[in-house]
């Protein structure tokens, strides 16, 4: 195994093709090829890049799976399309949850469907403590000079 594979290997993942695939058709193993990325930091750059390129490039085939849905002569097509699309989005959640995971928004609201609103109360000595934080040590040497 030689380390001429790299730029076949990276140029494969930036096309939308897996690591496992890529690696198969350059005839290196995805662990020596790991192996390689892990002690080499240029190549760890070189491959995120690959990998986020990779992702996109199957987000975008995404696409052409519903092109083919929308012509498809049969139900067992559409399944068969509609099993691929989900599972690529899936897979796209989850290796890339930021740019591709559902958004998720929480509200809270009590019983009546009115957001709930939350009091905080401080005691007196806490208010009287920072009070006197707040005004700072009497230091005479902060004052500044009164001209005559």
């Amino acid at each position: 195994m030689s380390k001429d594979q790299i730029p076949l290997i990276l140029d494969g993942m930036k096309d939308g093709n897996s690591l496992r695939k890529c690696c198969e058709g350059a005839g290196v193993a995805i662990s020596t090829f790991l192996s390689w990325v892990d002690a080499d930091a240029e190549l760890a750059d070189q491959y995120a890049h690959a990998r986020a390129r990779m992702l996109d490039a199957q987000a975008e085939a995404l696409e052409e799976i519903g092109d083919q849905a929308a012509i498809a002569e049969s139900a067992v097509e559409v399944a068969g399309l509609r099993l691929k699309s989900d599972n690529r989005k899936w897979l796209l959640s989850k290796l890339a949850p930021k740019k591709y995971g559902d958004k998720t928004a929480l509200e809270h609201s009590g019983p009546d469907g009115k957001p709930i609103e939350h009091t905080h109360t401080v005691s007196g000595a806490t208010l009287g403590l920072l009070a006197s934080l707040s005004r700072g040590p009497a230091d005479s040497s902060l004052e500044a000079p009164v001209p005559d």
